[in-house]
């Protein structure tokens, strides 16, 4: 009888081998290599917390070596790492401000203005919006364009608006500065500038149709689906319902054949609205298509656990027609089917 082997576990197996090599060799710079990418690989699978273990033994050894760069290097990594595990964020913290300083004192002005900004996020997550702003304003402030510069001021939106009342327009007028730095970037990043157009119109509610032509221009799919999502919740409050369905079939079509990384999301979230605004007018035949369709897709791309989900959603509306109309719906729908093939997408 033979076992699967998990995966990755010859490799850490080798690295362990090479750890153990380079301790009796007494070769500091070949352990730290070892060790490296060992935590690279527990970080791929998601253990944060043994790959953090991992970057202090290196952190340690750079330390010892006097290797500063590579000390920087691991203490940023470490709060990479840890960023995210429930109850490290003090650890994180301390490691990204040690990176931080490192990275000043050797003119390494890019890795500390990203030690800077992880440090930013793990004060936004503890809820420390003051601290977070004190951290962002050099990056945020710096005079000429870069990425870091774009990124602190896509924060310093988020810590506009953490505030009671949220600080819209400060909000706001960070994200147009934002627009313009990417903008004027080397080569200009208009495919950034959008994202930020984006966040900046979910707070003004500015017209989309410009932002929609300017993401078909770029050929941005994710953003162009994000839109039309946007589009449909505006139809469906405005009780437009049926232009809200026909848009919501289509944007989940293209989300379908895009096949970006949040493309099955964005799937869901349409057929979901689909289903919304056909109840609306009470096509219950198409509130089944658009679940039912969307539950065999989910199921094939994301798994049985995550489909079952919809069945919640399938009750949901049993419960608000009754029994015995969602049964009538269920023949209705069979005989849709069979007459005009698989519904939708």
């Amino acid at each position: 009888m033979t076992h699967d082997t998990p995966p990755h576990a010859q490799k850490l197996a080798e690295l362990e081998e090479a750890v153990n090599t380079a301790v009796e060799n007494n070769d500091p710079t070949a352990e730290a290599a070892a060790l490296s990418q060992q935590a690279l690989i527990y970080a791929m699978q998601g253990n944060l917390k043994k790959a953090a273990e991992l970057v202090t033994r290196v952190s340690i050894l750079a330390e010892g070596a006097g290797e500063y760069e590579a000390l920087a290097g691991a203490q940023l990594a470490k709060g990479k790492a840890l960023r995210n595990v429930t109850g490290e964020q003090a650890d994180a913290a301390e490691a990204l401000t040690q990176a931080g300083a490192l990275y000043d004192l050797l003119g390494k002005n890019e890795e500390a203005g990203e030690s800077q900004l992880e440090l930013a996020r793990i004060q936004l997550q503890q809820g420390k919006a003051s601290q977070a702003a004190k951290t962002l304003a050099p990056l945020a402030a710096a005079p000429e364009p870069s990425r870091p510069k774009v990124t602190a001021l896509q924060l310093l939106a988020q810590v506009a608006l953490s505030q009671i009342p949220p600080d819209v327009a400060g909000a706001v007028a960070r994200l147009e500065e934002g627009i313009d730095t990417a903008v004027f970037l080397t080569p200009p990043d208009h495919q950034l500038a959008l994202q930020l157009k984006v966040q900046k119109q979910a707070l003004t509610r500015d017209n989309i149709a410009d932002l929609l032509a300017e993401a078909d221009a770029l050929g941005v799919s994710n953003v162009q689906i994000e839109l039309r999502l946007r589009q449909t919740s505006d139809l469906l409050r405005d009780k437009r319902y049926q232009p809200a369905a026909e848009l919501a079939l289509q944007t989940r079509r293209q989300a379908r054949e895009a096949g970006y990384l949040f493309s099955d999301v964005h799937y869901l979230a349409a057929s979901l609205l689909a289903a919304e605004a056909y109840n609306k007018i009470h096509d219950r035949v198409h509130v089944l298509g658009s679940l039912l369709s969307c539950r065999a897709y989910v199921q094939d791309r994301l798994g049985r656990d995550m489909a079952q989900q919809l069945d919640l959603v399938l009750d949901g509306y049993a419960n608000e027609w009754g029994r015995e109309r969602m049964a009538q719906v269920i023949k209705s729908y069979q005989q849709y089917v069979a007459e005009n093939g698989p519904f939708g997408v």
